[in-house]
């Protein structure tokens, strides 16, 4: 096994880590969660989130395996293959996060709660523009250093749920 080959087993192992360790903790937060919030409030929060995931595509725009490729063909152009990358998906993500705010505007009158619960959706849009630096980690073969940091954020994520939940919090503490 050729020293490329190890390198690529090393990173898709981190990957994979990262993979188990987000899903099989985000199922318990998630259960943790919608037991304690019950079903109107949590379905505030699933009704945005899915909203969220939809509207991320106006960033995302399929620049993922794009940047990643160019930034592998060409490591000397990584600046000028980056900043367009996030030029076009802050573009993208600005037009997302309008709607988010347009869509809680216009569900005031009716459900307070929930445009209340759209607001730190529609601004953590907004910073799905760091999705550049996992681009050039991937590009460099150094998922250690990224897959650490999408670890530690979802701890971090988690325990202000779990904290939430033992303190009683209520959806607007899960909204953010």
């Amino acid at each position: 096994m050729g020293l490329e080959s190890r390198e690529i087993s090393k990173n898709s192992i981190w990957i994979l880590v990262q993979k188990l360790v987000t899903l099989g903790g985000g199922f318990v937060v998630v259960s943790a969660t919608a037991r304690h919030l019950g079903p109107d409030d949590f379905g505030n929060i699933a009704y945005a989130l899915s909203l969220f995931s939809l509207l991320a595509v106006t960033g995302h725009l399929g620049l993922g395996n794009l940047a990643i490729r160019e930034l592998v063909r060409d490591a000397r152009g990584s600046g000028s293959i980056l900043g367009t990358i996030a030029l076009t998906k802050f573009c993208g993500l600005v037009i997302g996060a309008s709607v988010l705010l347009a869509i809680a505007a216009l569900t005031y009158e009716e459900n307070q709660k929930l445009a209340m619960v759209l607001l730190p959706f529609a601004i953590a849009l907004l910073f799905r523009i760091s999705d550049i630096f996992d681009f050039w980690y991937q590009s460099v073969t150094r998922a250690k250093i990224i897959t650490i940091c999408y670890v530690v954020a979802f701890v971090m994520a988690a325990a202000f749920s779990f904290f939430g939940i033992g303190y009683g919090k209520g959806v607007l503490w899960f909204s953010f």
